[in-house]
C-alpha cells in the first residue's frame, strides 16, 4: 500500500514518534509531594527520642528518589530508620548535623518511611530542622517541605530534683545516708544507681548505707519518675577509705632472771583472727654488747599455751639464717651467732600465751622480747602484755619497752601492781610500785603513784579484761593515748622497796567506722 503524504498521516506519524519516545525514555513526573511529621512537637528537659515520619509523592515514572534534612539542631543525633518503605541509604547511628536518605530503587507513591531521632537533656528554646526536601530523578527535580519546630514541653507535673544528694569521705565501716528531694505530680517513684546500675529494692527518697567497705565507693545517683516523665540526679560520689590502725608491734620486758622464784614470767596475748607469727627472744649474753653489767649469762627459753602446755623450748639459738632474717625483718639488734642467747620464730592463734626465762645455773638480768613478725601485717595482733617478777632497785628495777605502729594514735592501759596481788594469796609483793612512762627520747610523758579508783580507769580495767583493783589500793595505772613510737615504762618501789611486781601493758579497742554520717548540708 502507497503511503499518502496527507495532512492526516502526518499528525499520525508525529504520535506514533512520541510513544516510541516515551516508551524509550520514561519521564513524565508530573506532580511531587514532600511531608516530615514529628511524632511530638514537644521535647522535654530530661532529653530523650523523637520519631518522624516522611511522605514522598509522586506521579508517572521515576527512576531515582532521595530525602534530607540538611540543618539539624545541635545536640540530636540520628537513631535509626524504618517503616513500609525503609531507604536504603540511611545515616549511621549517631549521625548528627545532617541527615541524608537515598533509594537504589523506586518504590511505589506513596514512599512512607520513619526515622528516629536523640536529645540530650537540658535543651532550651524551638528545635528548628530546616532544610527539608526531596529529590526526584529524572530532573533532578527539588520539592522543597516546611520547617520542622519542636517546643519545650510545658508538662505539668514533670518531675524535677530540687535538692540533689550529696557525696563523703568515709572510712571503712562507717554508714552514710543519701537523700534526694524532688518535684512532680504524685506519685513519684525513686530508683537508686551504683554506677548507673539500678540497686535491689532502693525505691524511697532515701539511701542508707550500712558499714561500708571498699567495695562501696562509687556514683550513687537516682532517677525520679512519674506519669509525665522523669528526673536524674547528679551521681553522689562516695569515697572509702580504710581505717586508720595502729597496734603494738613490739613488747620487751628487762628484768632479773633465775630460777624457782626468779624465773621471768612474762605474759601476751594474740587478738584477732588468723594467724600470727611472733618472734621470741630471751637475752643474757648479747646485752653486754651495750655495756649492761650482771647479764643473764645462759637463759633457756619455754613458751606455755593458755593450758599451761610448754609448746616451745629453746637454749642457744645457734645462728640459724631464718632466724637472723627475722631479727633484721623487725629491726631486732643482731646477736652473735655462737652467742647462748635463746630465740624462737612460732606461728600464734588467738589466744593467752606464756614465755618463762629461766636461769641454766645463774641468775642475772635478762630480756623478754616479743614481736609481731608479719612482714605484710594480717588481722591477728599483739593486744597485751604482762611481766611478774621481783623489783628492786637500781638497775634490778622492772623495765618494759613496747612500740606503737601505724597511722592514729592506740590507747594504751598501763599497771604496775603491788598490794592488788594480795587477792591471790602472792606474798611478797611490792608495798607502793610507782610507774613512769617514756618515749623514745628518753624524755618522761606521764607517771602514777597510787591510782585513785577512778571511774574512767575502773572502766578501762573492764574494758581491757584486766582483773580489778581495790579502789584506796597503793597500785599505779595510766591511761595514755600515744602517737606511733617507740615507749619504755619503769616499775620501782616508793622509797627504795623491792618486792613482786605485775607489769601490763594493754592495748585497748580501737574505735573507727562505726559512725554514721549523713551528708553535710
Amino acid at each position: 500500500m502507497k503511503f499518502i503524504n496527507s495532512p492526516e498521516n502526518l499528525v499520525l506519524m508525529k504520535w506514533l514518534r512520541l510513544l516510541v519516545i516515551a516508551w524509550l525514555f520514561p519521564i513524565a513526573v508530573w506532580a511531587q509531594t514532600v511531608s516530615v511529621v514529628p511524632s511530638t512537637t514537644t521535647y522535654v528537659p530530661t532529653g530523650g527520642t523523637v520519631s518522624f515520619t516522611v511522605t514522598l509523592t509522586y506521579t508517572g515514572v521515576i527512576s531515582a528518589v532521595a530525602f534530607q534534612i540538611g540543618s539539624v539542631p545541635a545536640g540530636w543525633s540520628f537513631v535509626s530508620a524504618g517503616g513500609i518503605s525503609p531507604p536504603s541509604v540511611a545515616p549511621s547511628a549517631g549521625t548528627a548535623s545532617a541527615f541524608e536518605f537515598a533509594y537504589t530503587s523506586t518504590p511505589a507513591s506513596p514512599i512512607t518511611f520513619t526515622f528516629t531521632a536523640a536529645y540530650p537533656a537540658g535543651l532550651v528554646g524551638s528545635q528548628i530542622f530546616s532544610s527539608v526536601g526531596g529529590s526526584f530523578r529524572p530532573g533532578p527535580i527539588a520539592i522543597g517541605s516546611p520547617n520542622v519546630v519542636l517546643t519545650a514541653s510545658t508538662m505539668v507535673g514533670a518531675p524535677a530534683i530540687t535538692r540533689q544528694p550529696s557525696g563523703a569521705v568515709l572510712t571503712q565501716g562507717d554508714n552514710y545516708a543519701l537523700t534526694v528531694e524532688a518535684s512532680g505530680s504524685a506519685p513519684l517513684i525513686y530508683q537508686w544507681r551504683k554506677d548507673t546500675m539500678p540497686i535491689a529494692g532502693a525505691t524511697t527518697a532515701g539511701l542508707t548505707l550500712t558499714a561500708v567497705k571498699a567495695a562501696d565507693a562509687a556514683g550513687y545517683s537516682v532517677v525520679v519518675t512519674n506519669a509525665q516523665g522523669f528526673a536524674t540526679s547528679v551521681a553522689a560520689v562516695l569515697t572509702v577509705e580504710p581505717v586508720a590502725v595502729s597496734r603494738l608491734a613490739n613488747l620487751s620486758v628487762r628484768s632479773v632472771a633465775g630460777s624457782g622464784d626468779q624465773t621471768l614470767i612474762v605474759g601476751f596475748a594474740v587478738g584477732g583472727t588468723g594467724v600470727k607469727s611472733v618472734l621470741l627472744r630471751g637475752v643474757g649474753p648479747g646485752l653486754t654488747q651495750f655495756g649492761l653489767p650482771g647479764a643473764l649469762m645462759d637463759p633457756q627459753l619455754r613458751l606455755f599455751n593458755s593450758s599451761s602446755v610448754q609448746t616451745h623450748l629453746n637454749e642457744d639459738w645457734g645462728g640459724g639464717a631464718t632466724l637472723s632474717a627475722a631479727f633484721s625483718g623487725v629491726g631486732a639488734f643482731g646477736l652473735p651467732a655462737a652467742s647462748k642467747d635463746a630465740a624462737l620464730l612460732v606461728q600464734l592463734g588467738g589466744g593467752v600465751y606464756t614465755a618463762q626465762i629461766t636461769g641454766n645455773g645463774g641468775t642475772g638480768i635478762a630480756l623478754m622480747e616479743v614481736y609481731d613478725s608479719d612482714a605484710g601485717g594480717s588481722a591477728a595482733r599483739l593486744t597485751n602484755l604482762s611481766a611478774r617478777t621481783q623489783v628492786g632497785t637500781g638497775d634490778d628495777i622492772l623495765v618494759v619497752g613496747f612500740v606503737v605502729t601505724g597511722t592514729s594514735p592506740r590507747t594504751l592501759l598501763m599497771r604496775a601492781v603491788g598490794p592488788g596481788l594480795l587477792q591471790f594469796a602472792l606474798g611478797g609483793v611490792l608495798a607502793d610500785p610507782q610507774l613512769k612512762l617514756f618515749n623514745a627520747a628518753g624524755a618522761l610523758v606521764t607517771s602514777n603513784d597510787d591510782w585513785g579508783g577512778g571511774a574512767q580507769l575502773a572502766a578501762a580495767f573492764s574494758q581491757a579484761g584486766a582483773f580489778a583493783l581495790p579502789a584506796a589500793s597503793k597500785d599505779a595505772v595510766l591511761l595514755s593515748t600515744l602517737p606511733a613510737g617507740a615507749y619504755t615504762v619503769q616499775v620501782s618501789g616508793a622509797n627504795g622497796t623491792r618486792g613482786i611486781a605485775l607489769v601490763e601493758v594493754y592495748e585497748l579497742p580501737q574505735p573507727g567506722g562505726a559512725g554514721t554520717k549523713s551528708e553535710g548540708r
